[in-house]
């Protein structure tokens, strides 16, 4: 869920013509994941104990709102044509064959230096070399039951794989 999906409209604006891939992800995990993210900045300025991790949770949620509502929305009045939809699972499982499938809706060549660049660079990169984020939604007041209305429609609308319990 990029963050430009909460200016979807703007960017349709400026760009009618516009293509747009959107990444879609476990939104339970994801909205853990925002929590997390939008914890780490307070605790360079704050002590963690005057951290209200409730109000995090009630903010992530909101704005993961945004980012699933917005597009959805869009989407129903533009079509799904103009959408390109990357899968994380998809991605996590077979990054070259989600961007061969990317470049063909485009237009565009995927050459052969290109996918050897491309597998270089996921050998160079793994996903957990610096370690993997441990967090949940727990932690920040929040559960999958108590959030799920706020992914109802996104969650009918695709094929999200759920990677468990944020």
């Amino acid at each position: 869920m990029p963050s430009h999906a909460v200016h979807i409209e703007t960017l349709l604006t400026v760009f009618p013509d516009v293509r747009i891939i959107w990444a879609h992800r476990d939104p339970f995990k994801a909205t853990g994941s925002l929590c997390n993210l939008l914890m780490m900045p307070q605790q360079v300025v704050m002590n963690e104990a005057d951290i209200d991790r409730h109000a995090l949770g009630r903010k992530a949620t909101n704005q993961m709102r945004a980012h699933v509502t917005r597009p959805l929305r869009v989407r129903d009045r533009i079509g799904d044509d103009r959408f390109f939809h990357m899968y994380y699972s998809e991605m996590m499982r077979d990054p070259i064959s989600v961007m061969r499938s990317l470049y063909d809706w485009a237009g565009d060549e995927l050459t052969d230096a290109t996918v050897e660049r491309m597998r270089r660079w996921l050998a160079e990169h793994p996903q957990d070399r610096f370690g993997s984020a441990a967090y949940s939604l727990e932690q920040y007041g929040l559960t999958v039951n108590g959030i799920r209305p706020v992914f109802d429609k996104y969650l009918a609308a695709f094929d999200i794989e759920l990677e468990g319990t944020a």
